[in-house]
């Protein structure tokens, strides 16, 4: 008898644990018990579709974690001081935002699959654009998310700068004790505050446009 290989045990394990795949081969088989059997039928097949692109994304995660092993190892980016002490943890980082994309794809094409992507980013699209107003100022949902973001992304830029700047730049110079740290801390706020005047200068052209600005000309 031939045995499983691992892999076909971790999809398998993957489609055992997903909460979604065993509420839809429960209501299958609860619908086909009680007679329902083209709903049962529709749910079967949603199992089937489901389980078989995440196999697909599955495979594709795992080659693309080859490729980035690869990539750590050898090449331009394995001489990177960074690359060579924190291989792991970069390895796990570019994995998990891999996991995380390889899912966010395989729920649209569920949501298509059922024809339910299209009302609901509808939906979302509608939420974004409904009014928040706080005191004089009128802002969509949307704009307050763009705002959210354009103030994070400097962050995890800043932090990302700060990173490469202490494990591939500093360790090539003969710099005075405590200098690192300076102009570490002197980018990261740098690159923080050019983020925050970008937000503030979005969020204050939106805000002036509005008719419930101050000084808004009418």
């Amino acid at each position: 008898m031939r045995q499983p290989t691992p892999e076909s045990l971790q999809v398998a394990e993957i489609v055992n644990r997903h909460l979604i795949t065993r509420i839809t081969l429960s209501a299958a088989f609860r619908t086909n018990f009680f007679g329902y059997t083209k709903l049962a039928t529709l749910l079967a097949a949603t199992f089937l579709f489901s389980a078989y692109f995440a196999a697909v994304l599955f495979t594709v995660i795992r080659v693309a974690n080859g490729l980035i092993s690869i990539a750590l190892a050898v090449g331009p980016i394995a001489s990177l001081r960074a690359a060579r002490l924190h291989r792991p943890m970069i390895h796990r980082q570019l994995s998990r935002a891999l996991e995380f994309l390889a899912f966010v794809l395989w729920l649209g094409v569920l949501l298509d699959f059922f024809g339910l992507r299209k009302p609901l980013l509808g939906i979302i699209g509608t939420v974004l654009q409904s009014n928040l107003t706080i005191g004089s100022l009128n802002l969509s949902l949307g704009h307050v998310l763009a705002f959210v973001v354009t103030v994070w992304a400097p962050f995890l830029f800043s932090k990302f700068l700060r990173f490469l700047l202490e494990e591939d730049v500093y360790n090539h110079f003969q710099l005075p004790r405590g200098m690192p740290q300076a102009i570490s801390t002197t980018v990261q706020y740098v690159v923080i505050l050019f983020g925050f005047f970008i937000a503030m200068q979005m969020l204050g052209s939106i805000s002036t446009s509005s008719p419930f600005w101050p000084g808004h000309s009418r």
